[in-house]
């Protein structure tokens, strides 16, 4: 039953392959086993433990590596490998007091192993790849037997061989052992040498006393390919390194897989890697495997643009946009593109809201005609000029003081008034001062007189940001400060109005 088994699943393999690029060869090698053991038994783990030795046994069988899908360096692995395990317990006696000098029990346990591995190949130069796979097996028991070899305090030797089967009775390895295994090598073309390890993950024997028993097993395994089994039925295999299902003889890159011509085409632009000047980007062959140039880089290739070297737009066919009226502004961005204009109006000229010709910036009253000689206003009215003019001469200080007297409080009301009547307007307020004292103290004291008309005005709700004051002091007199008459035309306040 369990040979039948086994030959059915070694047909289901190769009849697989029928489907898929397959490799099939045959493998063996060399292998050490032992049995991981362990148990409640006093003094195994420090005494008894230390006679468990491994043994050297050997593995042979058949292999199936079936990729994933052509050219895939994913491939699933499967096959029929028969496996001798099992393990040495070696001991031995002191001979002044024991009757036996040397006991030695191998138990041979033989499998037939079904791995079922997903394993990867790594191309690493012409014909050789590194070769890793791992998975699970199921191990079908096949036979088994003891041999105890037993060396006397007299050296006589004596040797017995009991064989056993499979079950779950006491003293009986399990019929099924089910484990873990990977291996990793290298695969010479036609030859693989790898190393692999299994090691069970169920119990796998049953003992008279509670255990648990798992085999372990790590060797060296060397492959012969058989031959490479095709999709195409009733066709001989192909010499094809680089498994991409193209002939060695047609293949122009034989040791990488590729789909132009057999060699790779990274960016799939139907364009091989080694004839590609750009292999990372899509291309054509007009400019061997590479993009059509945008050479100003404005995003318009040069076979559209009909300025290549001067970035532009695609609505302009990769030219600039025109400047109409040659303002510096282009159309698309210009509104004013028939009137010259600036970038702060967006291509538009300067406003000029009372069309009095005096341009917003440079109008100082922009929404009252004025004119060009008085920065776009109006002309002051002579009359309001002399009400400004003759107040100046009503204002009074307190001796030597900057604070106004109350009879200047009606003069300067009119001021008020007239300054909020025309928020145009501006006000320049001028201190003056006799020589009678050091200059800098007649300065300060003629900008204290100015400042504080210039406070009683803003506390009539006349901006402070339309009142200027200065104090001069005595440089500009206007009579001789070498009489008592001249200087007290000196000492005072004149008011001028400006825009």
């Amino acid at each position: 039953m369990k040979k039948s088994l086994l030959f059915l699943l070694t047909l289901w393999s190769i009849h697989f392959s029928s489907y898929s690029q397959v490799r099939v060869r045959l493998i063996g090698g060399p292998q050490q086993s032992i049995i991981k053991e362990t148990n409640s038994v006093p003094g195994w783990d420090t005494t008894v433990n230390r006679y468990n030795k491994k043994r050297n046994t050997f593995h042979a069988g058949i292999l199936a590596d079936i990729p994933f899908k052509t050219n895939s360096k994913l491939f699933f692995q499967s096959g029929v490998i028969f496996s001798s395990k099992g393990r040495t317990f070696d001991k031995v006696y002191d001979t002044l007091t024991e009757a036996n000098y040397r006991i030695r029990i191998n138990k041979i346990v033989n499998y037939f192993e079904i791995p079922i591995n997903i394993g990867l190949k790594f191309p690493l130069f012409k014909n050789t790849k590194f070769v890793v796979a791992t998975g699970t097996y199921a191990g079908l028991f096949f036979s088994g037997k003891s041999i105890t070899e037993t060396t006397t305090k007299d050296l006589n030797f004596i040797k017995e061989e009991v064989k056993f089967g499979s079950g779950n009775g006491v003293d009986k390895f399990k019929s099924l052992d089910l484990g873990l295994n990977a291996s990793a090598g290298f695969d010479f073309g036609g030859i693989t040498l790898t190393a692999r390890y299994t090691r069970s993950i169920v119990n796998s024997f049953t003992a008279s006393y509670s255990g648990t028993f798992k085999h372990e097993v790590m060797g060296a395994s060397l492959g012969i390919n058989l031959k490479t089994i095709t999709d195409k039925k009733n066709k001989p295999a192909i010499k094809d390194e680089d498994n991409d299902g193209i002939d060695d003889k047609l293949d122009e890159c034989p040791d990488i897989a590729g789909t132009i011509k057999g060699c790779p085409d990274m960016d799939k632009d139907s364009i091989a890697d080694k004839d590609d000047k750009c292999p990372d980007v899509a291309g054509i062959a007009k400019y061997n495997g590479c993009p059509i140039p945008d050479s100003d880089q404005d995003g318009v290739n040069d076979e559209i643009d009909k300025c290549p070297n001067i970035s532009g737009l695609a609505q302009y066919n990769g030219c600039p946009p025109p400047d109409s009226d040659k303002d510096g502004i282009p159309d698309n961005e210009d509104k004013c593109p028939g009137v010259i204009g600036v970038i702060q109006y967006n291509g538009c000229p300067i406003p000029d809201s009372d069309r009095d010709g005096v341009n917003d910036e440079e109008d100082k009253c922009p929404t009252i005609p004025g004119l060009k000689a008085h920065k776009g206003c109006p002309g002051i009215k002579t009359e309001i000029r002399k009400k400004i003019r003759e107040a100046a001469k009503k204002v009074y200080f307190d001796f030597a003081s900057s604070i106004i007297k109350p009879e200047s409080y009606k003069v300067l009301d009119e001021v008020a008034k007239i300054l909020n009547e025309n928020p145009e307007l501006r006000l320049i307020i001028e201190g003056h001062t006799d020589n009678i004292g050091t200059l800098e103290r007649n300065r300060i004291r003629s900008q204290e007189r100015a400042d504080a008309i210039r406070m009683y005005l803003q506390l009539k709700k006349v901006a402070g940001s339309r009142i200027k004051a200065i104090g001069y002091g005595f440089r500009r007199p206007i009579a001789d400060n070498k009489t008592e008459k001249g200087r007290a035309q000196n000492r005072r306040v004149e008011m001028k109005l400006s825009y």
